[in-house]
């Protein structure tokens, strides 16, 4: 089949993208003397992990002179400074306080780091995620090998190739309460358009509202409200309403600890393709028994790698209830994530995901297989807009799907790129 232009043009971008892999090293989280700070001047990592050994022993002058040392010789260091600032919050001397928060407000934050900005009176002027307004809005392109069978399974093999387009957009509101208490809120959607294959475009679009709670020094929680929706050949195919809880808590410098809980009341309708001239044609006609209640429980740590890596391990459980047996489940699964900053914006991002589920009719058993590596590279040196950050990413996934005894295997390779506006 002759090649359209715009499908020659879309494999151009996907096979001209490049990923590149990094090796990393781990902080040491041993308890640290002063003895070892003097024996390694300038190492920023020990500092800070001293001045949080400090503060958890209630020395406050000693952690407040270690993050001074820090920002005497690295001025630019914003988590050295937000963890000062937080530090004289505490002890309520507000008016030094203030005057790190001046400097915090006009620094590009991470999310997380806005948050806690927040959290002791200051206003971020740009995040990822994590306060006042933010948001981020991206555009893009897809290549999969076999998407035939992608979003809904068949008794047979079905092996197709497509090329697509995909747009997406996110945008939130966090704000303080009081000094442990904020809130937060925010929407969210997408869309996936495929050149050929029509009947698999798919979106989602949803909301979320809740509240976050600062747990002493060290522990968070959050709490949120949720509603999703997805569409299928543009029409519902499945929405979902419920809540959702996370908290995280400090073990070390280097470690937090992350627990998760989900639950969702799903709907689902059945899907059918609009033939012209002959009407709707359902392709999926026994979607709507997959309707039912859907449980998610997580923990496991979160591992902070030298000053720019984090690594996320979690292992999880789901319960999916519905009216069929062969459509109900329960497994188990593991989730590991890694990101890496190369400079101060630009990113390696690895993800990868494992899951054994058991159906409630004692005879189907699913292994999925599900990896993604990433390289996202900042725009900013080439269009520079104020308040906006511009990032081209691109990577490559690949997903595997074994369903005992009646699915055949399914595997699927996909390159993706898209330009991605943060603010």
């Amino acid at each position: 089949m002759k090649k359209s232009y715009l499908r020659s043009a879309i494999s151009t971008l996907l096979l001209s993208t490049s990923l590149s892999f990094l090796s990393f090293g781990s902080a040491n989280a041993q308890t640290l003397s002063f003895e070892d700070l003097m024996a390694n001047p300038g190492n920023v990592s020990m500092e800070l992990q001293y001045a949080r050994q400090q503060e958890r022993a209630q020395n406050y002058l000693s952690a407040l002179s270690s993050y001074e040392r820090v920002l005497l010789n690295y001025a630019e260091n914003d988590e050295a400074r937000l963890r000062y600032a937080e530090l004289l919050t505490r002890l309520d001397d507000i008016q030094a306080a203030r005057r790190e928060i001046e400097i915090l407000e006009k620094r590009e934050l991470s999310g997380d780091q806005s948050r806690r900005l927040i959290a002791i009176g200051g206003t971020p002027t740009s995040s990822e995620g994590g306060g006042g307004f933010f948001g981020e809005v991206s555009a893009g392109v897809r290549y999969d090998d076999n998407i035939g069978a992608a979003l809904i399974e068949f008794p047979f093999d079905v092996d197709a190739d497509d090329f697509a387009g995909t747009l997406s957009g996110a945008a939130g509101y966090a704000a303080p309460v009081s000094d442990s208490l904020s809130v937060h809120l925010g929407i969210h959607g997408n869309t996936v358009r495929h050149e050929e294959i029509s009947v698999l475009d798919y979106g989602t679009w949803g909301g979320f509202a809740g509240f976050g709670l600062q747990a002493g020094d060290t522990g968070k929680l959050s709490f949120d409200l949720v509603y999703n929706n997805t569409n299928i050949n543009n029409n519902r195919y499945q929405r979902q309403i419920g809540g959702r809880i996370k908290g995280t808590a400090d073990v070390s410098d280097t470690v937090q600890w992350v627990v998760k809980a989900s639950y969702m009341d799903q709907d689902f309708e059945n899907i059918s393709f609009n033939f012209p001239g002959f009407g709707a044609f359902p392709i999926a006609p026994s979607e709507d028994q997959r309707s039912g209640g859907y449980l998610n429980l997580a923990t496991g740590p979160l591992f902070k790698l030298g000053d720019s890596t984090e690594l996320g391990i979690l292992l999880g459980f789901d319960d999916k209830g519905a009216s069929r047996t062969d459509f109900a489940y329960d497994g188990w699964y593991i989730d590991a994530n890694l990101k890496s900053m190369i400079g101060d914006k630009s990113y390696v991002a690895v993800d990868a995901l494992y899951r054994d589920l058991s159906y409630d009719d004692n005879i189907r058993e699913d292994q999925r297989l599900y990896g993604r590596a990433a390289l996202g590279l900042s725009l900013h040196n080439i269009v520079a807009i104020d308040g906006v950050d511009l990032i081209l990413e691109s990577g490559i996934g690949y997903l595997e799907r074994k369903s005992d005894p009646f699915f055949p295997d399914y595997k699927n390779l996909n390159l993706d790129s898209r330009l991605i506006a943060k603010f």
